[in-house]
């Protein structure tokens, strides 16, 4: 009997002082690591658009509702539109002082553009088409050609107005202020003239088509809709079952453990014969979600490897996925990766690019544990320990 003693405490010595990447295993606490934000998988979304299918279609009548709302209210418009040229009046003039000219006109556009908009100019335009100046002042537009003394004009009214009339009797108005702040020649003549290349054109109306605005508002909704169901999907989703863990991460699930020494005793079992399936794990990479493992399901990993390859005795590193960035180099030398989610607690959408990247880069098995243990959920709201201790599980007997 005090053989059998002295074997299970030579064997437990032997557990804790394996080649355990434990120090150091989780990042101080200190440290703020930026977590994954990669997009769910194509499955997830799915089935996240499945169950909020009422949800998108609700926002997509509402926008339809808008848009047309929006188009009834808005209300049709005319408008008519010229291009006119600033120019020298004075041809006879010596070639060096007409070039002048032209350059003093491009040099003070921005003035002659101002004059475009001068209460008399918007009287005039407000008078001819039938409508109050305040309503002429805002639909009166004016722009430049930045490379040449071009100015084109657009008058916008109401459908009841004229913009045609209007802008005609604008563009004469402009005309006539000009002429009257132009510089003069020797003989009394202004030196600045405003030439029409294009007359007011006949008004064109404009009007929102209803069921172009509906179409459009139903979009927007739409979209918007698509919008905030994909970010829950890769923010809020948790894990909740294994076939969630399964279908969105596409990892296989070998085991649900609780908060009783048995269910994790078994749980630990299953993933070792997952991971020595065909191969012998030497080097085990253990990784929590937003809790770090426990210590003492490591050894218990070691010892149910060592209990089906008695030759092997694996060295297992631990790492937390949500905050450590060197888990690919760590994958890229692992014999197998066991990835412990908490359920209600980890996100399939926060580590969605890291489990991808796990299953291409460790050379062995990448397999999954759903941790239903209340030890483990408490956890995950406290500060996190480099490794989780827990009450030591009674040793196996060696007899």
């Amino acid at each position: 009997m005090s053989g059998d003693l002295a074997n299970n405490a030579v064997h437990s010595n032997e557990v804790v002082h394996r080649s355990l990447d434990i120090a150091g295993s989780a990042p101080h606490e200190e440290e703020n690591h930026e977590r994954d934000t990669a997009l769910t998988s194509l499955p997830s979304l799915l089935a996240a658009l499945r169950r909020r299918y009422p949800f998108i279609l609700a926002f997509g009548l509402i926008g339809a509702l808008l848009g047309v709302a929006a188009a009834a209210a808005r209300p049709t418009t005319q408008s008519s539109t010229a291009v006119t040229t600033l120019t020298s009046r004075n041809l006879d003039l010596p070639i060096d002082s007409i070039y002048s000219v032209n350059q003093m006109i491009r040099v003070t556009m921005p003035n002659y553009l101002a004059y475009g908009q001068d209460f008399s100019v918007v009287n005039a335009a407000a008078a001819a088409a039938g409508i109050d100046p305040g309503a002429a002042e805002g639909g009166l537009a004016l722009t430049r050609d930045p490379d040449a003394n071009v100015i084109s004009w657009r008058f916008t009214v109401s459908e009841t107005a004229d913009a045609q009339k209007g802008l005609v009797a604008a563009i004469d108005q402009f005309e006539n202020v000009v002429e009257s702040s132009a510089p003069k020649s020797p003989a009394g003549k202004p030196l600045v003239a405003v030439e029409v290349n294009r007359p007011p054109s006949v008004a064109s109306v404009r009007s929102v088509s209803r069921p172009l605005a509906g179409f459009a508002g139903a979009l927007v909704g739409l979209l918007s809709a698509l919008a905030v169901v994909i970010a829950r999907a890769r923010q809020t989703d948790t894990v909740t079952s294994r076939d969630s863990i399964e279908l969105e991460l596409r990892t296989p699930v070998v085991a649900e453990m609780g908060d009783d020494d048995a269910s994790r005793a078994q749980g630990w079992r299953y993933a070792a014969a997952a991971l020595a399936k065909g191969r012998e794990p030497q080097r085990i990479l253990v990784l929590g979600g937003r809790v770090a493992p426990l210590a003492e399901d490591v050894r218990l990993l070691q010892d149910s490897v060592t209990d089906l390859l008695p030759t092997v005795m694996p060295a297992v590193v631990v790492r937390t996925l949500s905050a450590d960035s060197d888990i690919p180099r760590l994958a890229g030398g692992a014999d197998g990766v066991v990835v412990i989610l908490v359920r209600g607690v980890d996100s399939t959408g926060e580590i969605g690019g890291q489990m991808r990247s796990l299953r291409h880069l460790c050379r062995g098995h990448v397999v999954a544990i759903l941790d239903d243990s209340e030890n483990a959920k408490s956890t995950a709201a406290a500060p996190r320990a480099r490794v989780r201790e827990r009450p030591a599980l009674r040793r196996r007997s060696v007899l």
